[in-house]
């Protein structure tokens, strides 16, 4: 014959059984509820790693970005520079343009009074060659007329 304790293994009782089952059951219920909680901390977790993956996308986007607008920033300076230069050398060809130009208008005018100058003192030359060749022809009429007469 069985004793009591023989018949239930462990010395569980029927009352045993179904304290064990509910207890299962609650573990269970339990164990589900804590696989959602994970699940749902994964997910969170999930979101919050492709967040900062997110983050660090762009701040490597805006460590780009700042470089690129330093290099620009240089660029443009460089260029402002050069165009200043640039300028510079346009007003001294501007500065030499005017100088020359005076010049000109100085040399031109120089060269009309000379010009006028050269023609009156050839007129007065011709005129005095005239009148030399006159008197010349003057007299070789008359040398004439004295060998001829």
């Amino acid at each position: 014959v069985m004793s009591r304790d023989m018949r239930s293994p462990a010395g569980c009782q029927p009352q045993d059984g179904h304290d064990v089952q509910k207890r299962l059951e609650t573990h269970e219920t339990e164990l589900g509820e804590l696989k959602a909680c994970f699940q749902s901390w994964e997910e969170r977790t999930q979101t919050g790693r492709e967040k900062v993956e997110r983050h660090e996308e762009w701040e490597s986007k805006v460590e780009a970005l700042q470089q690129s607008l330093q290099e620009e920033s240089s660029q443009g300076m460089a260029q402002r520079r050069e165009l200043q230069a640039l300028v510079e050398r346009v007003e001294e060809q501007e500065r030499r343009a005017d100088a020359l130009q005076a010049s000109h208008e100085r040399c031109s005018a120089d060269s009309t009074r000379l010009l006028e100058e050269l023609r009156t003192s050839f007129q007065e030359s011709l005129g005095r060659v005239s009148s030399a060749v006159q008197r010349l022809e003057d007299r070789l009429e008359s040398g004439h007329r004295t060998i001829g007469a």
